[in-house]
């Protein structure tokens, strides 16, 4: 995992907290086929880490009543991840 996949992973883990506590969903990722939306090329590293992510376990995509239908939330071993990384002075 590299700084992009650290910094993304922990944006989905902040924006699911948000979620939760607020109802309020700030995710910015929208299907598109098997992958994820590429809206431009500014969040083109945020696309690969996202893709990056999921392929190892990290977050998964899950249907949701919001426009687009699905969002990305951390999974088990993502909240795992993190909670190890944070113990790495």
């Amino acid at each position: 995992m590299n700084g992009t996949d650290l910094n993304v992973l922990e944006q989905v883990a902040i924006d699911e907290l948000i979620d939760q506590v607020d109802g309020w969903s700030k995710s910015r990722s929208k299907p598109a086929g098997k992958g994820y939306a590429k809206p431009d090329d500014q969040q083109f590293h945020r696309y690969r880490a996202l893709e990056r992510l999921e392929g190892l376990g990290l977050v998964t995509k899950t249907k949701h009543h919001a426009p687009g239908g699905e969002k990305v939330v951390i999974t088990a071993a993502g909240v795992e991840a993190l909670a190890y990384l944070s113990t790495i002075p």
